[in-house]
C-alpha cells in the first residue's frame, strides 16, 4: 500500500482545521465591524437628535419671547415637556434597538462558531477514523495480500448496500460455490463488484489464473471499501 496515503489524510486535516480556523477569526471580525458600525450609526443619530431637540427648545423660546409669553410656564411648560418625554422615549427605543441587534448578532455569532468548531471536530474525527482503518488494511495486507476476488460470476445474492464518496458501489453476497473454492481467506461477503470498475479503476484490476477478475483493495480510491 502507498507509503504517503497517511501523511496525506493527516495532511488533508489539517489544511482544513486551519481553514476553518481562518474562517472562525474572519468571523469574528466581520461581527466586530458590525456591532462598530451599529454603535458609530446609533451615537450619530443620537447627537443628530440631540441637535434637533435644542433647535426645537430654542425655537419654542422665541417664539414665546416674541409673543410676550413667559417661558416654562403655562401651556409653553407643557409643550416643551412633551417634546422633551417625546425625544427621552425615542432615545429610550433606539438604544434597546441597539442593545436587541447586537445581542441578536452576538447569538448569531455563537452559532457560526459552534457550527465551526463541530466541523473541525468532525474533520478531526474522520481523519483518526480513516486513518485506524487504514493502518489495519496494512496489517491487514502483511497476512493475507491485497488482492481479491471481485468477479460477479463469483458471487450470488448481490445486494446494494451503499456508496462511496468517490461513486464506487458497496455490495453485499453470499460466495457461490466456486467463489469459496478460490476467494482469498481474509475476504468478507461484501466490497466491490470488479466488473464496474473495468472503467473507473481499471489499474485495480488484474485476473487470476482461473479467469476471474481480482480488486486490489490497497488501492487508495478503495480505502473503506471493505468497512
Amino acid at each position: 500500500m502507498a507509503w504517503w496515503v497517511i501523511p496525506a489524510m493527516i495532511g488533508s486535516a489539517a489544511v482544513t482545521v486551519m481553514g476553518i480556523q481562518q474562517q472562525k477569526k474572519t468571523m469574528k471580525a466581520n461581527a466586530a465591524w458590525q456591532k462598530y458600525e451599529r454603535e458609530l450609526n446609533f451615537h450619530y443619530d443620537k447627537q443628530k437628535r440631540l441637535t434637533a431637540q435644542k433647535k426645537l427648545l430654542s425655537e419654542q423660546r422665541a417664539r414665546g419671547g416674541a409673543s410676550g409669553a413667559m417661558i416654562g410656564t403655562g401651556s409653553s411648560l407643557i409643550t416643551m415637556a412633551a417634546d422633551m418625554e417625546e425625544f427621552e422615549n425615542d432615545m429610550w427605543f433606539a438604544e434597546k434597538g441597539l442593545f436587541v441587534a447586537n445581542s441578536a448578532s452576538d447569538a448569531e455569532l455563537k452559532g457560526q462558531i459552534t457550527a465551526a468548531n463541530y466541523q473541525m471536530g468532525s474533520t478531526l474525527l474522520n481523519t483518526a477514523a480513516s486513518v485506524g482503518t487504514y493502518q489495519q488494511n496494512l496489517e491487514l495486507a502483511k497476512t493475507y495480500g491485497t488482492k481479491g476476488s471481485s468477479d460477479f460470476r463469483l458471487k450470488e445474492n448481490i445486494k446494494f448496500v451503499r456508496t462511496m464518496p468517490n461513486g464506487i458501489n458497496i455490495y453485499q453476497w453470499d460466495w457461490n460455490y466456486v467463489g469459496k473454492e478460490i476467494k482469498a481467506e481474509w475476504q468478507p461477503n461484501h466490497g466491490v463488484m470488479a466488473q464496474e470498475l473495468m472503467e473507473v479503476l481499471p489499474e485495480a484490476l488484474s485476473v487470476d489464473k482461473h479467469g476471474f477478475l481480482l480488486v486490489d483493495y490497497s488501492h487508495p480510491e478503495l480505502m473503506g471499501a471493505l468497512q
